[in-house]
């Protein structure tokens, strides 16, 4: 028997990803900026270099996943949301915060809709 995958639009994928990396540039953009005009460039990318080894509760790390991802996942949607679920495992892991589910839970999803859409093109071309 031969299980049919779960089709969902590229249109949706995509709209639904654009809108959550909108909303987390919104939301964590303006800390980021602040913190470079404060503390200096070079200060400010040493800090963020050391969030990535102290697992703080910093969002620093899983932003920059979460961009990193988003942008390969438009060229290779299985890698893309592969780094975007590091990035969410990263910063919810080493300390479960229940409020970073409001970040995590949609970035997530993105992952999870692109890598449905990669299995139905994958069986699209199979079959």
């Amino acid at each position: 028997m031969i299980m049919k995958t779960m089709k969902l639009p590229r249109r949706f994928a995509m709209f639904y990803g654009i809108t959550v990396t909108a909303l987390l540039l919104l939301v964590f953009l303006p800390s980021i900026v602040g913190e470079f005009m404060e503390k200096g460039f070079v200060a400010t990318l040493q800090e963020m270099g050391r969030t990535f080894i102290e697992f703080g509760d910093n969002p620093y790390p899983f932003i920059i996943f979460y961009l990193a991802g988003y942008g390969l996942i438009w060229w290779k949607p299985l890698w893309g949301s592969v780094i975007i679920f590091i990035g969410c495992l990263y910063f919810f892991v080493p300390h479960p915060n229940p409020w970073s589910l409001i970040f995590i839970l949609p970035a997530f999803l993105v992952g999870i809709f692109y890598i449905m859409n990669w299995v139905g093109n994958r069986h699209d071309l199979h079959a």
